[in-house]
């Protein structure tokens, strides 16, 4: 939640409580002895009225010098009052598909570093996940060397049908990878996991390195 839908929140709660509401009020909006204030809500009815002064940050409402201003000038005005919040800091932005980018090598060797600590220290279906995130991008990488397309948001089991074709798998593999890729969607999906052994995760990081380490092959039009 931003911080204009936090004070939309405050607005609703004073017309809940039968006051007329105005963001962002202008000058000609306000009362004459507040046409130089610089505050977010005007609320109004007839026995009362409030202006509302809300800041991101506790930080920022000690650095604006001009709220005890208004507090002492709203005091000398009958049926007004002063009111502050702290509404919080916008929330950071989440990544979005723009943000994606693909691992460097190094980036990878760790990735499959991380993953064969978390098998050792018996996370299993952990390293499941994890293996098979490196193994998505050993599959993107090898089918942009050939020509295919693969970006953020090719699926899985079509990066699958297209290795099989090119050759990147080999009948057997491909079965297999079918079902781990079953039993990577029961774990993210959160049923309950199967017994599976500590192979498994081995396989995928067997086949993501054969990926990423196989020859350069001339690219083929898709």
């Amino acid at each position: 939640m931003n911080i204009e839908q936090r004070l939309n929140l405050v607005a609703d709660r004073y017309r809940n409580l039968g006051f007329k509401v105005v963001l962002h009020p202008k000058a000609d909006d306000l009362p004459p002895f507040a046409k130089d204030f610089q505050v977010q809500v005007l609320a109004t009815k007839d026995d009362k009225s409030v202006l509302t002064v809300a800041k991101a940050s506790p930080s920022e409402l000690q650095t604006d010098t001009d709220v005890a201003r208004y507090a002492e000038i709203i005091d000398g005005q009958p049926g007004w009052k002063l009111d502050v919040f702290v509404l919080g800091a916008d929330a950071p932005a989440l990544p979005g598909k723009g943000d994606a980018r693909e691992p460097a090598d190094d980036e990878i060797r760790r990735a499959i570093a991380d993953t064969e600590q978390m098998l050792k220290a018996g996370f299993a279906s952990q390293a499941v996940i994890a293996a098979w995130a490196v193994l998505e991008t050993a599959m993107r990488r090898r089918l942009v060397s050939v020509g295919r397309k693969a970006v953020y948001g090719t699926s899985p089991r079509t990066m699958l049908n297209e290795l099989l074709s090119t050759g990147g798998f080999s009948n057997s593999e491909f079965r297999d990878l079918e079902g781990l890729f079953q039993l990577r969607n029961i774990i993210v999906h959160g049923f309950a996991v199967p017994q599976f052994q500590n192979s498994a995760v081995e396989f995928l990081i067997r086949m993501a390195k054969q990926l990423l380490e196989a020859p350069p092959q001339v690219k083929q039009t898709a």
